[in-house]
């Protein structure tokens, strides 16, 4: 047992430390293809979609593994509330989400149809594919669910390598349209290996109060973790 656990632990961190190099490598390669001047407003809508994509799930992760009937069942009960609930949320933040974005932004604001890819990448795909990661969690399949997200972000990456080599700038929306690509791209990956190890079927339903307080609370701290 302690064996299995330590190593669980260390291709846990291995895969962290892989999507924190991957996230670095994005960053660099987004400020080579945009330039400077773009590239500062993408930044900042982008974390303000991310930071704000954390919302959606209601910490439903954390519900999964907290239920006594933790394992193959919690994570199936837990997902039938979940998606549809994710899905509802993230739409209602898009839609408060672009306007916000676009009088931050200023006169420097990335036009609206850009912002609409960034929140539909961000507070809608995103938020399912971490929701699938969680379920594998739920299940003791922690390195594995690790590895599926930082697979999806590695598709982010790789999608950016062909512009690289450049030596002019990307258009912006071009940039994200490739990025919501790769992460639904990513989202259909992290569900193939989801759905061959939980159930994910059944009926969707509404999720109860207690389900609500409980995530809710871990969604909040996780909130103010990412701000």
């Amino acid at each position: 047992m302690k064996h299995e656990l330590a190593r669980n632990t260390a291709q846990t961190t291995a895969v962290l430390v892989l999507r924190i190099l991957t996230q670095g490598a994005i960053l660099i390669a987004s400020a080579r293809l945009l330039g400077p001047g773009t590239y500062g407003v993408y930044v900042a809508a982008t974390a303000l979609a991310a930071v704000l994509g954390i919302i959606p799930c209601l910490g439903a992760g954390y519900v999964m593994l907290a239920r006594p009937d933790s394992g193959q069942t919690a994570a199936s009960e837990v997902w039938r509330y979940a998606w549809p609930l994710s899905l509802t949320i993230g739409l209602v933040l898009c839609l408060f989400y672009v306007p916000l974005a676009f009088v931050l932004g200023g006169s420097n604001s990335l036009p609206p149809h850009v912002l609409w890819v960034i929140a539909a990448t961000e507070l809608l795909i995103a938020p399912i594919g971490v929701l699938l990661s969680n379920t594998l969690q739920a299940v003791q399949q922690v390195p594995l669910s690790q590895l599926t997200l930082w697979a999806s972000l590695s598709l982010r990456a790789l999608f950016m390598v062909p512009f690289f080599f450049t030596n002019s700038t990307v258009d912006v929306f071009l940039l994200v349209s490739l990025q919501a690509t790769a992460t639904f791209l990513g989202l259909i990956l992290i569900a193939g290996f989801a759905h061959s190890r939980v159930n994910l079927g059944g009926r969707p339903r509404l999720i109860l109060l207690s389900e609500l307080k409980l995530g809710s609370s871990y969604s909040v701290m996780h909130l103010m973790a990412a701000n």
